[in-house]
């Protein structure tokens, strides 16, 4: 079966005074119907937010903290220069990629525990 993800935002931090959110707490999940996983993260956010706290939606927020995850791999690889739109692909397929593992590992485990007695 075919795995899907789906990224939500659990929670947002923010400041009272303002509504400036300071970090998005968001969860990957993955299921293919009948196993699943999760990945749970934080993604501080820098530099300002124009959209009011009142009229943000999911999307953006999402779409925030992914490019937070984008930011933390290398801009270059071999000397060239690698778009931040790339950076933010690979970091999401990282971490779908790493669901995906844990889900096929719950089909075949490859390790087990106890004992022969």
């Amino acid at each position: 079966m075919t795995v899907s993800c789906k990224w939500e935002v659990e929670t947002l931090e923010r400041e009272t005074a303002t509504g400036k959110v300071l970090v998005v707490h968001y969860v990957v999940k993955a299921t293919d119907g009948t196993y699943s996983s999760a990945a749970r993260g934080q993604a501080g956010l820098e530099g300002e937010i124009s959209i009011p706290y009142s009229e943000l939606d999911e999307e953006t927020v999402i779409g925030w903290a992914q490019n937070v995850l984008a930011a933390q791999l290398p801009a270059e690889e071999e000397g060239e220069p690698v778009t931040m739109e790339e950076r933010k692909t690979r970091a999401v397929t990282s971490v779908e990629a790493f669901l995906n593992k844990q889900i096929s590992e719950q089909k075949a485990p490859t390790v087990d525990t106890g004992v022969p007695w």
